[in-house]
């Protein structure tokens, strides 16, 4: 690619996906209610935190951190992402929430009563 692809465009193209688990990109992610893995880069960041709220949440598989990446693992990823129907259901449910929200909105009305 020779520029930036919007997030909103390409993840509803997707099977599933795959990322660093920063909260912007697993956002963007359950928006688009897709079954997602994490392989978190940054141990001391956000990212384990989010890998972990979609394992707990069964939207994707047990993460493992980018040290300790293997294409052994990264195929198996893939592969339960893809096959297992429990976490596209689920991630297809966030999605849902996703859709009916308009979390913009919440928040100035949250605002304005302060």
């Amino acid at each position: 690619l020779d520029r930036p692809v919007p997030h909103d465009w390409l993840l509803p193209k997707c099977r599933a996906c795959i990322s660093h688990g920063g909260a912007g990109t697993v956002s963007a992610c359950m928006k688009a209610g897709k079954p997602t893995g994490t392989v978190p880069f940054g141990m001391q960041s956000d990212q384990p935190f989010w890998a972990d709220v979609l394992r707990s949440h069964k939207v994707g598989p047990a993460w493992f951190d980018a040290k300790s990446y293997s294409v052994k693992k990264f195929k198996t990823m893939i592969a339960d992402l893809i096959t297992n129907e429990e976490y596209a259901k689920n991630a297809k449910a966030w999605g849902d929430v996703y859709k009916r929200e308009d979390g913009v909105k919440e928040v100035a009305n949250e605002i304005e009563k302060l």
